[in-house]
Protein backbone atom coordinates (compact mmCIF):
# COMPACT_ATOMS: atom_id res chain seq x y z
CA UNK A 1 0.00 0.00 0.00
CA UNK A 2 2.54 2.23 1.16
CA UNK A 3 4.75 1.72 -2.41
CA UNK A 4 1.54 2.34 -4.15
CA UNK A 5 0.77 6.04 -2.34
CA UNK A 6 4.09 6.74 -3.17
CA UNK A 7 4.10 5.79 -7.11
CA UNK A 8 0.74 7.83 -6.68
CA UNK A 9 2.71 10.89 -5.00
CA UNK A 10 5.41 10.87 -7.53
CA UNK A 11 2.85 10.98 -10.87
CA UNK A 12 1.37 13.75 -9.13
CA UNK A 13 4.43 15.57 -8.17
CA UNK A 14 4.25 15.37 -4.63
CA UNK A 15 8.14 14.09 -4.23
CA UNK A 16 8.08 14.97 -0.64
CA UNK A 17 5.25 12.59 0.64
CA UNK A 18 5.97 10.08 -2.30
CA UNK A 19 9.50 9.56 -0.52
CA UNK A 20 7.54 9.10 3.00
CA UNK A 21 5.70 6.32 1.61
CA UNK A 22 8.22 4.58 -0.20
CA UNK A 23 10.85 4.86 2.60
CA UNK A 24 8.24 3.52 4.42
CA UNK A 25 7.62 0.39 1.75
CA UNK A 26 11.37 -0.09 1.85
CA UNK A 27 11.68 -0.66 5.18
CA UNK A 28 8.28 -2.82 5.82
CA UNK A 29 9.26 -5.04 2.55
CA UNK A 30 12.86 -5.27 3.60
CA UNK A 31 11.62 -6.09 7.34
CA UNK A 32 9.39 -9.30 5.91
CA UNK A 33 11.39 -9.97 3.20
CA UNK A 34 9.40 -9.42 0.42
CA UNK A 35 11.81 -9.32 -2.62
CA UNK A 36 9.09 -9.02 -5.37
CA UNK A 37 7.31 -6.23 -3.52
CA UNK A 38 11.56 -4.77 -2.56
CA UNK A 39 12.15 -4.60 -5.93
CA UNK A 40 9.19 -2.70 -7.17
CA UNK A 41 9.55 -0.27 -4.44
CA UNK A 42 13.35 0.07 -5.50
CA UNK A 43 11.86 0.65 -9.09
CA UNK A 44 9.17 3.14 -7.71
CA UNK A 45 12.06 5.09 -5.69
CA UNK A 46 14.23 5.25 -8.78
CA UNK A 47 11.37 6.58 -10.82
CA UNK A 48 10.98 9.52 -8.05
CA UNK A 49 14.47 10.30 -8.28
CA UNK A 50 14.65 10.72 -11.84
CA UNK A 51 11.61 13.12 -11.44
CA UNK A 52 13.86 14.99 -8.82
CA UNK A 53 16.96 14.78 -11.20
CA UNK A 54 18.51 12.86 -8.53
CA UNK A 55 19.87 10.42 -11.41
CA UNK A 56 22.95 8.61 -9.98
CA UNK A 57 20.75 7.67 -6.69
CA UNK A 58 17.86 6.40 -9.33
CA UNK A 59 20.84 4.43 -10.88
CA UNK A 60 21.26 2.88 -7.85
CA UNK A 61 17.84 2.09 -6.91
CA UNK A 62 17.19 0.51 -10.12
CA UNK A 63 20.21 -1.70 -10.23
CA UNK A 64 19.19 -3.37 -6.66
CA UNK A 65 16.09 -3.92 -8.22
CA UNK A 66 17.54 -5.40 -11.11
CA UNK A 67 19.64 -7.66 -9.39
CA UNK A 68 16.59 -8.66 -6.83
CA UNK A 69 14.29 -9.09 -10.26
CA UNK A 70 16.86 -11.45 -12.05
CA UNK A 71 17.63 -13.38 -8.55
CA UNK A 72 13.74 -14.22 -8.25
CA UNK A 73 12.54 -14.26 -12.04
CA UNK A 74 10.19 -11.18 -11.70
CA UNK A 75 9.91 -10.67 -15.22
CA UNK A 76 7.40 -7.12 -15.09
CA UNK A 77 9.63 -5.56 -12.50
CA UNK A 78 12.86 -6.13 -14.45
CA UNK A 79 11.14 -4.89 -17.49
CA UNK A 80 10.12 -1.67 -15.64
CA UNK A 81 13.35 -1.16 -13.90
CA UNK A 82 15.23 -1.75 -17.77
CA UNK A 83 13.10 0.79 -19.08
CA UNK A 84 13.86 3.20 -16.49
CA UNK A 85 17.66 2.53 -16.48
CA UNK A 86 17.72 3.12 -20.19
CA UNK A 87 16.15 6.95 -19.19
CA UNK A 88 18.84 7.35 -16.71
CA UNK A 89 21.69 6.23 -19.33
CA UNK A 90 20.35 8.74 -21.42
CA UNK A 91 20.21 11.89 -18.94
CA UNK A 92 23.46 10.57 -17.90
CA UNK A 93 24.64 10.97 -21.34
CA UNK A 94 25.45 7.40 -21.18
CA UNK A 95 24.04 6.78 -24.58
CA UNK A 96 25.29 3.34 -25.46
CA UNK A 97 24.02 1.84 -22.31
CA UNK A 98 21.22 3.61 -22.84
CA UNK A 99 20.76 1.59 -25.33
CA UNK A 100 21.54 -1.18 -23.62
CA UNK A 101 18.53 -0.74 -21.19
CA UNK A 102 16.19 -0.07 -23.83
CA UNK A 103 17.05 -3.49 -25.78
CA UNK A 104 17.08 -5.62 -22.88
CA UNK A 105 13.80 -3.73 -21.73
CA UNK A 106 12.07 -4.31 -25.71
CA UNK A 107 13.69 -8.24 -25.22
CA UNK A 108 11.36 -8.82 -21.91
CA UNK A 109 8.44 -7.11 -22.93
CA UNK A 110 8.46 -9.28 -25.99
CA UNK A 111 9.15 -12.15 -23.56
CA UNK A 112 6.23 -11.28 -21.31
CA UNK A 113 4.22 -10.77 -24.27
CA UNK A 114 4.90 -14.26 -26.06
CA UNK A 115 4.37 -15.76 -23.17
CA UNK A 116 0.74 -14.50 -22.03
CA UNK A 117 0.03 -15.13 -26.19
CA UNK A 118 1.43 -18.72 -25.43
CA UNK A 119 -1.23 -18.96 -22.56
CA UNK A 120 -3.79 -17.53 -24.16
CA UNK A 121 -3.51 -20.05 -26.63
CA UNK A 122 -3.64 -22.82 -24.18
CA UNK A 123 -6.67 -21.27 -23.00
CA UNK A 124 -8.40 -21.17 -25.94
CA UNK A 125 -7.04 -24.62 -26.90
CA UNK A 126 -8.92 -26.23 -24.00
CA UNK A 127 -11.94 -24.79 -24.30
CA UNK A 128 -12.26 -25.80 -28.32
CA UNK A 129 -11.56 -29.56 -26.72
CA UNK A 130 -14.02 -29.28 -24.47
CA UNK A 131 -16.61 -28.10 -26.56
CA UNK A 132 -15.45 -31.35 -28.98
CA UNK A 133 -15.97 -33.83 -26.33
CA UNK A 134 -19.52 -31.71 -25.85
CA UNK A 135 -20.30 -32.63 -29.18
CA UNK A 136 -18.77 -35.38 -29.74
CA UNK A 137 -21.14 -36.94 -26.31
CA UNK A 138 -24.02 -35.34 -27.81
CA UNK A 139 -23.40 -36.97 -30.96
CA UNK A 140 -23.31 -40.46 -29.27
CA UNK A 141 -26.38 -39.62 -27.04
CA UNK A 142 -28.31 -38.71 -30.32
CA UNK A 143 -27.11 -41.93 -32.05
CA UNK A 144 -28.10 -44.23 -28.72
CA UNK A 145 -31.14 -43.38 -29.36
CA UNK A 146 -31.94 -43.74 -32.88
CA UNK A 147 -30.63 -47.44 -32.44
CA UNK A 148 -32.80 -47.52 -29.25
CA UNK A 149 -35.73 -46.31 -31.03
CA UNK A 150 -34.74 -48.62 -34.44
CA UNK A 151 -34.59 -51.89 -31.86
CA UNK A 152 -37.84 -50.87 -30.45
CA UNK A 153 -39.73 -50.33 -34.15
CA UNK A 154 -38.20 -54.08 -34.72
CA UNK A 155 -39.90 -55.30 -31.28
CA UNK A 156 -42.53 -53.87 -32.42
CA UNK A 157 -42.83 -55.44 -35.82
CA UNK A 158 -41.59 -58.94 -34.80
CA UNK A 159 -44.70 -58.58 -31.78
CA UNK A 160 -47.23 -57.89 -34.35
CA UNK A 161 -46.66 -60.90 -36.53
Amino acid sequence: MYNNLGAVYTKTGNHKKAGEFLKQSFDLRTQIDDKKGLASTLINLGSLRIEENNILAAKSDLQKAVEISQGIGAKMELMSAYNLLAIVHEKLSEFKQGLKYQRLYGAIKDSIFNEEKAKQIELLQAQFETIKKEAEISFLKQDKEIQELSIAKQNLVIHNL
